[in-house]
Parts: structure tokens; C-alpha cells; sequence
């Protein structure tokens, strides 16, 4: 199973290697940069602390009650 920062990051490739001149590809070299040196990271790192506040709290019963209690 792939994050949603990993299923990005390869669409970004893919349009990296579909780029038709040097600026697209120049940008999206940019972008893949961004996303694994930034994006990736901290999807970890929400990934991991969403994990340790729901299995320390233990009273979320389903997981769309965790997700917007966090992120909403």
C-alpha cells in the first residue's frame, strides 16, 4: 500500500518523464524534490503521531471519527 505523498510522487515522475521540453522538466524536478524531501517526511510524521494519539487515547471507534477530530 502506497501513502498518498508516495501515489504523488509517482505521478510527478511520470509527468517528468512525458515532459516535452527542458523548463517542464526542470519544474518538475523541482516538485519531486519538494515532495520527498518535505512532503514524504511529513507525511510520516503525521502518520506516526496520528497513530500514537489514537492508540494512547483509545476511545476514537471508527476511523473517520479519529480523522476529523485531528484534522478538521
Amino acid at each position: 500500500m502506497k501513502t498518498a505523498m508516495q501515489e504523488l510522487l509517482g505521478l510527478v515522475e511520470q509527468m517528468f518523464t512525458n515532459a516535452k521540453t527542458k523548463e517542464v522538466e526542470l519544474a518538475m524536478n523541482d516538485v519531486i524534490n519538494i515532495i520527498t524531501q518535505v512532503g514524504i517526511e511529513k507525511e510520516k510524521e503525521q502518520i506516526i503521531d496520528a497513530f500514537e494519539i489514537g492508540h494512547k487515547d483509545g476511545h476514537y471507534t471508527k476511523s473517520k471519527d479519529f480523522y476529523n477530530n485531528l484534522y478538521n
